[in-house]
């Protein structure tokens, strides 16, 4: 498919708007713009998501129409009205914590909007969910995937992208066991037997299992490793293409690593994720086309099904 572009060779914002599988491609081939927090605070204020905000909406919700955004401040600000929610004290024992060292983060979304997203999903939850069955309510890694969502686009269509996400994309990821979780740790330690078996088996010797090295960067989908803006280019990947490449990206990550892993006579002390190695994206994610490749079906079919 060809590019969209204007007459100055810029990309086409309106035209790829209109397409999934134009937005898709634009990904592919460029790396988004990460507006800096002086460009994203005056798009806050005018209530706007940035381009890759935009893109987002387009690919999780299939849609960027201004009617749907108008519709989805009036439910936001309905269950704004409702107050605390019944997982208030439980997300603010997380909003405190989320991207906590990151300025540019802190600058653009405060805790305190953090808190109050989390109790407006929690609050649509339990209306959507009465007379249904047990609400989802708040579980734990759900405040990066809304920091996230914070980061590019407004509280109102953050809220849809992300009741979308956890409740459609990745539900087993947010059950009362974190079972999709505990899935992709399974399929990581697979993975990088398969792709790397000299760096699993250095793992495995001294005891290290995807439950050690891998359950953070996974309950994240990459957001426990800094920079926040480094992470936003492995997103756009899975928003595009699906969450499950979270399993694939997290190999990739400790395959472009590998050569100080191998190093260490204490590999603990450098997969730690009380200190990650900085995220460079653009390598990660070049690896991580190249292990797509070398991935049987079988295996590939469950990666894609273990969040469901």
């Amino acid at each position: 498919m060809q590019e969209s572009r204007s007459s100055e060779g810029s990309i086409d914002t309106a035209a790829l708007l209109q397409s999934v599988e134009l937005a898709r491609d634009v990904i592919l081939l460029h790396r988004l713009p990460t507006e800096t927090p002086k460009e994203r605070l005056q798009l806050a204020h005018e209530q706007e998501p940035t381009l890759r905000g935009q893109l987002w909406q387009l690919l999780i919700l299939g849609s960027c129409d201004k009617n749907d955004e108008e519709s989805s401040v009036k439910v936001y600000e309905k269950l704004l009205l409702l107050g605390k929610s019944r997982c208030h004290d439980k997300i603010c024992d997380d909003s405190f914590r989320t991207f906590r060292s990151d300025k540019e983060f802190l600058s653009i979304v405060s805790e305190a909007a953090l808190i109050r997203f989390l109790d407006a999903f929690v609050h649509m939850n339990d209306v959507m969910t009465t007379g249904k069955g047990a609400a989802l309510g708040y579980k734990q890694g759900m405040n990066t995937i809304a920091g996230i969502l914070l980061r590019v686009m407004p509280e109102p269509q953050a809220l849809s992208c992300f009741s979308k996400i956890v409740t459609e994309f990745c539900p087993a990821v947010y059950n009362s066991t974190l079972q999709g979780a505990h899935n992709a740790v399974t399929l990581c330690d697979e993975c990088l037997k398969l792709l790397d078996p000299e760096l699993a088996f250095h793992l495995q010797s001294h005891g290290l299992t995807g439950h050690i090295y891998a359950f953070a960067p996974l309950l994240s989908f990459q957001a426990s490793i800094p920079p926040l803006r480094e992470v936003l280019n492995i997103w756009d990947y899975m928003v595009a293409f699906g969450f499950h490449l979270n399993v694939i990206f997290t190999c990739a990550y400790f395959i472009y690593h590998r050569g100080k892993i191998l190093a260490a006579d204490k590999p603990i002390k450098v997969v730690s994720q009380r200190n990650p190695f900085e995220l460079v994206s653009g390598p990660v994610i070049s690896v991580a086309m190249h292990l797509l490749s070398s991935i049987p079906k079988e295996l590939y079919s469950r990666i894609v099904s273990h969040m469901r």
